[in-house]
């Protein structure tokens, strides 16, 4: 049955014609005494109750009242609220309708509610309404009744249908804690308004479906902490920012000030998807979240920190405007700073802001940069609100598309909200600003513009002057402050380091993530915190751009990775620390660039660009050249690091301080380690107890600009073997050895160096490498012994020469043999000798007496027959310690090589 007015009902006409007028209660009153009459319908469907084009008035009571008919109101306006509270009903729709508010907690719904397209300017109140069918608010318009109030208050809702939703417009809280819905959640396109608060509040929600808010515009939190979603939760495209500020921040290091995300300890079987143009003013929080499927950040733009650009209110009474950005606000009355003003009457009928009491509708455009093409994507709809609601539109390039209404009287535009981007270039790092304008018009003809690309932007409207009809108080309304919350960064004029600098973009301490987490030509500013993450598959941030500088841009201190860590050609400003890392494949850094790391908080010292300190790493680390250099300002940390394969730091540029660690691996074990960087190192280079198999390097690592330490450093072989006949690369190496260590002594690289030569067989250069450490070990002897310097260096000088510290045996023993030349010509061409016992009659011979003489131990029975005399006494004690030395150092050198 259908009860339909004069058509043409204007449901925002303040006085609408007595023609559309009905009382409320003549909707039941006309069916129980069969005023309607009923068609003919199937069993199994209830019959249609329909009201169109009509004004309500009074009250229309369903409360408590089991009715078996479907209501329908379509383009109605009521005057009061319809009471639907404990009714039992068939089902309940309200299209294209206005109403100032719905009563219905307790309420239960054999079909489907529906608001799709309604303006609802007071409380929908559906806590623990039961609904068998769907809850439509498509297209819908819900404003709270004050400022930061609840629009729709739905807390325990059972839906066994979905949540329909797409392009609603709510001003206030949108509050469904412990909500439960059978299917999909869908909020795409919508604009959710409650700034410095919570737009969403669905703690504990239960969603069967997916939850979709792509391609929203929302100013306030989202909070989905606790909430179980049974598919995938996407808010692709999606715009979150003003989110709620949180005053006790400061007391906890691990809160966040202001958060636009909030998934803490929430349950989501597939996907979360924050990508494609998804932006994010504040932290995005997944502390303690289980996800089943991946985490995708590709294309999305995350900021740590809130720029209170203008945002807009909830009611008739006026704006919730908050400006720190900008230069004006307009506000109910007509105030605001001279070079912008809301309209406090008439009505607004074109595209411009309307005035109190009246609708309008304003724009908002992103115009192309000049000569370059680029679209311009207006992110958010920054508005504020004096009477009712108007319509805001987006322009891209040429073409506009409408959105979801918006409660708007006055629009103002600032540059960080509208961002454009040329093909091919990151998000957030355009080089040229690309201007975005809005347009407000008035009743009465006056216009006013804000404009985007520049730091602020003023807007006017309802008067030429800019001012308000109802005065003109000058002033600028700003945002509240969450810098003292995020700590003072600046101080007597200079700024001030913070542990976690802009704050945190990303939060996701303790998360659990099924899948991959994929961040590709992502855009972070601030920190990403991921402490105790568990990704079962891999962590992508190829191409993205994280700017945190003077702090950590990345914490990930004991995150598990499943397969890969891949960060190629990032751009970090900032630090990476990721101690006690697990990562089941490799760490891939390959040509990105690392600069400005922070520094230690109880510590002078400046922190490393790189810190995988303790981190298990079970193939590949690799630091990289690629397309570019890979740099790292603050040089690389992995002290006690575990890698399974490969340490790859080929085409690296390490460090920038002479006072710093450029490469600290003390205790690094590796199977192969690459230190070929494309620059000397430029700091201290620790390779103190590290453990690799195979060693490739170059002169330019070895030419680091500090000190190497290279004490307990171990390596079996060379990825290039020395050849047996190459003595100028041993030499050459030798040189580096001396230049790392600045000259100074330290036996340990040599003996390492000898034993790889040794063990590879190449037992020639091993001997030229001890010697080169005992000549070392004399010279600091003898810096030692100031006086004894000379003799010093003497014993040195002899020993090396004679006999090679005795790692030269075949020089010993061809000094043996000169010796025995020597001698047997003196005593051939010398005075004779006197023989002991003349009864004697051995034969002389100088040959053989002077062989006796050198060969120790041995006694060939010439040397006691014979008495020396003068110059031959000291040439024969010569001869006999000469080769008592000599011998010996032959008799070491064959044990030696007998032993091996």
């Amino acid at each position: 049955m259908t009860e339909t007015g004069a058509r043409g009902l204007d449901v925002f006409d303040p006085s609408p014609p007595r023609a559309f007028r009905m009382a409320a209660a003549d909707v039941l009153r006309g069916l129980g005494e069969g005023a309607f009459r009923l068609g003919l319908r199937r069993p199994s469907v209830p019959p249609v109750i329909r009201v169109e084009d009509r004004f309500l008035t009074g009250v229309l009571d369903l409360r408590a009242v089991e009715l078996n008919y479907l209501l329908e109101f379509v383009r109605c306006r009521f005057e009061e609220v319809p009471d639907l509270r404990q009714g039992r009903l068939a089902g309940v729709v309200f299209s294209g309708c206005r109403l100032p508010g719905v009563w219905g907690r307790n309420l239960s719904s054999a079909n489907e509610v529906s608001l799709s397209g309604s303006t609802v300017e007071g409380l929908v109140d559906l806590t623990d309404a039961d609904i068998a069918g769907s809850l439509v608010l498509r297209d819908a318009r819900l404003l709270a009744p004050v400022a930061g109030g609840l629009a729709l208050h739905a807390d325990r809702v059972k839906l066994a249908g979905a949540l329909l939703a797409q392009g609603v417009s709510v001003s206030g809280e949108l509050r469904m804690a412990g909500a439960q819905v059978g299917g999909n959640c869908n909020f795409s396109s919508g604009s959710l308004n409650n700034p410095h608060a919570h737009a969403v509040n669905a703690t504990g929600v239960h969603v069967g479906g997916n939850l979709l808010f792509n391609n929203s515009t929302i100013f306030g939190t989202v909070l989905l902490a606790n909430a179980r979603v049974d598919s995938a939760l996407t808010l692709r495209g999606a715009s979150v920012a003003a989110g709620k500020v949180d005053e006790e921040a400061g007391l906890d290091p691990h809160a966040d000030p202001t958060s636009t995300v909030v998934l803490d300890r929430a349950t989501v079987d597939g996907d979360v998807q924050l990508d494609r143009e998804f932006s994010s003013s504040g932290t995005v929080r997944m502390v303690n979240a289980r996800l089943g499927g991946t985490l995708s950040l590709s294309g999305g733009h995350f900021d740590a920190q809130d720029h209170g650009l203008v945002v807009g209110g909830g009611n008739g009474d006026g704006p919730a405007v908050e400006l720190d950005s900008a230069e004006a606000a307009g506000a109910a009355g007509g105030h605001g700073s001279g070079e912008a003003a809301g309209a406090a009457g008439g009505h607004g009928s074109d595209e411009a802001a309307g005035a109190a009491g009246g609708h309008g509708s304003g724009e908002a455009a992103g115009d192309e940069a000049a000569g370059s093409g680029w679209a311009a994507r207006v992110e958010a709809a920054r508005t504020a609100a004096v009477g009712l609601a108007g319509t805001v539109r987006a322009r891209v390039g040429r073409e506009f598309s409408e959105t979801a209404p918006v409660r708007a009287e006055s629009a103002l535009e600032s540059a960080g909200g509208v961002s454009g981007r040329a093909p091919g270039q990151e998000r957030g790092r355009a080089s040229e600003p690309v201007a975005g304008r809005a347009s407000i018009t008035g009743a009465d003809g006056a216009s006013g513009a804000a404009a985007g690309g520049g730091a602020s932007g003023a807007a006017a409207g309802g008067g030429a002057s800019g001012a308000g009809a109802g005065g003109d108080t000058s002033g600028v309304a700003s945002g509240p402050r969450i810098d003292r919350l995020m700590g003072d960064r600046q101080s007597g004029g200079k700024r001030v380091a913070e542990p976690i600098g802009f704050g945190r973009a990303l939060h996701l301490d303790g998360a659990q993530v099924g899948g991959d987490v994929v961040a590709r030509q992502a855009f972070f500013r601030g920190q990403i915190r991921m402490v105790d993450l568990q990704v079962k598959g891999s962590l992508t941030l190829d191409g993205s751009a994280l700017d945190n500088p003077r702090a950590d841009a990345v914490l990930g201190n004991r995150s598990h990775i499943g397969s890969n860590l891949t960060a190629r050609e990032v751009e970090v400003a900032g630090g990476l620390e990721l101690r006690g890392v697990q990562i089941g494949a490799n760490l891939d850094l390959r040509g990105s660039r690392i600069t400005q790391p922070g520094r230690y908080r109880h510590m002078p010292a400046g922190k490393p660009s790189l810190d995988v300190g303790g981190g298990v790493i079970g193939r590949d680390l690799i630091c990289a050249g690629g397309a570019k250099e890979f740099v790292a300002h603050g040089g690389v940390r992995a002290r006690r690091a575990q890698v399974g394969r490969m340490a790859n730091f080929n085409g690296a540029v390490l460090g920038d301080k002479l006072d710093s660690h450029a490469l600290n691996a003390l205790g690094l074990q590796v199977q192969e380690l690459v230190l070929t960087p494309v620059s000397p190192p430029r700091g201290d280079v620790t390779l103190r107890q590290v453990r690799c198999t195979s060693l490739d390097d170059n002169e330019t690592f070895w030419s680091a600009t500090g000190w190497i330490d290279l004490e307990e450093f171990r390596y079996d072989s060379l990825r290039n073997p020395i050849d047996l006949r190459d003595d100028d690369e041993v030499n050459r190496r030798l040189r580096w050895l001396r230049q790392a260590m600045r000259r100074s002594y330290r036996p340990g690289p040599y003996d390492q160096f000898a034993e790889m030569l040794r063990a590879c067989g190449n037992d020639e250069h091993a001997a030229t490498v001890l010697v080169e450490k005992q000549r070392l070990r004399y010279r600091a002897v003898a810096e030692g012994r100031r006086w004894l310097r000379p003799l010093v260096l003497l014993w040195s000088w002899l020993q090396r020469s004679m006999v090679g510290y005795g790692y030269r045996p075949a020089r010993a023993l061809a000094w043996l043999v000169v010796s025995w030349v020597l001698g047997s010509v003196w005593f051939s061409v010398g005075p004779p000798l006197e023989v002991i016992n003349s009864d004697d009659r051995l034969p002389w011979n100088p040959w053989l007496f002077t062989i006796d003489l050198v060969v120790p131990i041995v006694d060939f029975g010439n040397k006691n027959r014979w008495q020396l005399a003068g110059a031959s006494q000291w040439i024969g004690a010569g001869l006999i310690v000469t080769g008592w030395v000599l011998a010996t150092t032959v008799a070491a050198g064959l044990t030696r090589m007998l032993k091996r």
